[in-house]
């Protein structure tokens, strides 16, 4: 590690909440200015810390949303995962579980309504590397949704494996769902498309 390397983990080692304060600048500065508005200067102040801090950790405001981006929607996922892994120790069934997936990832996405503007609608204006995270974010879900048709369960209930590309298919659908509820009506009634959403994944998935 380099010298400016050194710095910089020794700068997030002196204060670990560090980068979270400087996510969390960034996701309020761009609610309130979009993102093609905001600046690092913004981010900063949000933060709570010196402009200076967030070029060094970041090197710019492009770096810094895709660092966040990643983080949420990571930790986004892996929330939804643990949830299922939760309901498949209860024993419930396939549907039930989809049902609880699909709910416990928008009430995460109402529960920060500024998580849900940047990671869903300001994504796209990133650029190549934004759409390549996005490409990463869904995917993971495709993964998953994968997954959990492909399994012995689903499969003696007649449900269709998937494969990636109609796993993906749908994953698309259902961003696009939220995206059109979030610009319509607001994050924060993201939980009313609970049925909804999790109607399509079932439809789309059990054999007719």
């Amino acid at each position: 590690m380099g010298r400016s390397g050194q710095h910089v983990a020794a700068r997030a080692g002196e204060d670990p909440q560090l980068e979270r304060r400087i996510r969390d600048g960034l996701a309020f500065a761009i609610t309130d200015r979009g993102y093609l508005a905001t600046t690092v200067a913004d981010i900063a102040r949000q933060a709570r810390v010196p402009v200076s801090v967030v070029y060094e950790l970041y090197g710019d405001k492009e770096a810094c949303f895709l660092a966040f981006y990643r983080h949420t929607t990571s930790a986004l996922l892996q929330h939804v995962q643990a949830i299922d892994r939760k309901q498949v120790a209860a024993g419930m069934d396939w549907r039930a579980r989809v049902r609880g997936g699909v709910r416990a990832y928008l009430a995460a996405l109402a529960a920060g309504p500024a998580l849900s503007q940047v990671a869903l609608l300001e994504i796209g204006l990133v650029g190549p590397q934004g759409r390549q995270a996005r490409r990463e974010a869904l995917d993971g879900y495709a993964a998953m949704l994968d997954a959990l048709t492909a399994n012995d369960e689903a499969q003696r209930l007649g449900v269709r494996a998937l494969g990636p590309s109609e796993a993906l298919a749908v994953v698309g659908a259902v961003h696009e769902l939220v995206v059109h509820h979030i610009d319509t009506v607001g994050a924060e009634r993201l939980v009313e498309l609970t049925a909804p959403v999790s109607d399509v994944i079932i439809r789309m998935v059990e054999r007719r």
